[in-house]
């Protein structure tokens, strides 16, 4: 199976589809960057998320998060993040591609109902690229637990 690389906007359910197809294919090109003993720790575990980002901050400058040929691994982490999201808090990949107003707008994102009549997505790629930028190492991390005391209100 060819896997298109996307982490531009995705226009079709066609793209939308074969960017889901490849999902584990690109989380392992991203996890083998790593040495054997590394990639040990980078389970889909909350613990994994500091390693990441501290990884993410060591690596690249706020600058880098434009660099076209940063756009492959940027989309394999953000893939990396939302899934581990998805093993804690459930939910599912999509991509609104009828609202042209939307901030995301045509970005794979994940959403979880908490109400029937109301979707809360997110949208890890952010995270990656707002990580780099705000260089706290804390900052997924955060926003993890930000839904994990959600959960516990609800």
């Amino acid at each position: 199976m060819e896997c298109k690389i996307f982490y531009k906007p995705i226009t079709t359910q066609i793209e939308f589809d074969n960017w889901l197809r490849c999902m584990d294919i690109s989380i392992n090109h991203f996890l083998q960057r790593f040495e054997q003993d590394l990639q040990l720790y980078l389970t889909y575990q909350i613990e994994s998320l500091p390693l990441v980002e501290d990884w993410l901050i060591a690596q690249y400058k706020a600058k880098d998060i434009y660099n076209p040929e940063n756009i492959p691994l940027f989309d394999r982490v953000g893939r990396f993040i939302g899934e581990i999201f998805r093993k804690y808090f459930g939910g599912n990949w999509y991509v609104d591609l009828d609202d042209n107003e939307h901030l995301f707008y045509q970005w794979a994102g994940i959403i979880r109902s908490y109400t029937p009549n109301q979707l809360y997505p997110i949208y890890p790629h952010a995270w990656v690229t707002t990580s780099i930028d705000r260089r706290t190492g804390k900052f997924i991390t955060q926003r993890f637990e930000q839904y994990f005391n959600k959960d516990i209100k609800d």
